[in-house]
């Protein structure tokens, strides 16, 4: 049986725009609903990568730091590295002339005297002379003057520059000789020189440089 509607047109035209109108502010509700969800959404990401933003300043401001204070230790390091070079290029042929001197009063002869003693350090691979044969490289040299009362005076001393008890210096030979006469005496000027072994030099070296972790 088909339905008969009893309502004026008018009345029921009106529920129809009603229903309608209800029907677009639900959606205009909806979508507004949807519209506010999807900012609070982006508006929490926006504050999340904000503070992502905000905290990666802060590590890279810490970094910075940190590479500010590396960079100042490594000029450090390049400065201790700087002085340790200048140090032992200084102090690779360092002779220990205070205790030369004292081995060469030891070891005079009796009936010799020294009238000068002169010496000079050198870089071995400054020399272009052959080392002497069981002395190994040399550093430097000694050129001594004095007086004996005889040739075979002379000679003792030569010998005790030489020997094997004093491992400072080798190759020690007589340059010059002459004949004086001394209160009535007749003595023997002589000159003399020498090669300064390894044993000649100071451990200044291995004392001096401290050591430093990298």
């Amino acid at each position: 049986m088909r339905p008969i509607n009893l309502l004026p047109p008018e009345q029921a035209e009106r529920a129809s725009r009603r229903r309608g109108v209800a029907g677009l502010v639900l959606f205009i509700a909806i979508f507004i609903g949807i519209l506010a969800v999807a900012s609070v959404f982006l508006v929490g990401r926006a504050v999340r990568a904000e503070d992502d933003l905000m905290a990666q300043q802060d590590r890279n401001a810490q970094l910075q730091r940190q590479l500010a204070e590396l960079s100042e230790a490594e000029q450090l390091r390049r400065s201790y590295d700087n002085g340790v070079e200048q140090v032992t290029e200084a102090l690779t042929v360092d002779v220990a002339w205070g205790r030369l001197l004292n081995d060469i009063g030891r070891v005079i002869p009796d009936r010799v005297w020294l009238t000068t003693v002169a010496g000079i350090s050198q870089n071995p691979e400054d020399d272009e002379t052959d080392p002497i044969e069981g002395s190994g490289p040399i550093y430097g040299a000694l050129t001594l003057g004095g007086v004996a009362f005889d040739y075979p005076d002379a000679s003792t001393w030569i010998r005790t520059l030489d020997s094997a008890e004093w491992d400072s210096v080798a190759g020690a030979w007589v340059t010059t000789t002459t004949s004086s006469e001394v209160g009535g005496f007749t003595t023997v000027n002589f000159s003399s020189a020498a090669s300064l072994t390894a044993d000649a030099l100071s451990d200044r070296l291995e004392n001096r440089i401290p050591e430093v972790p990298q």
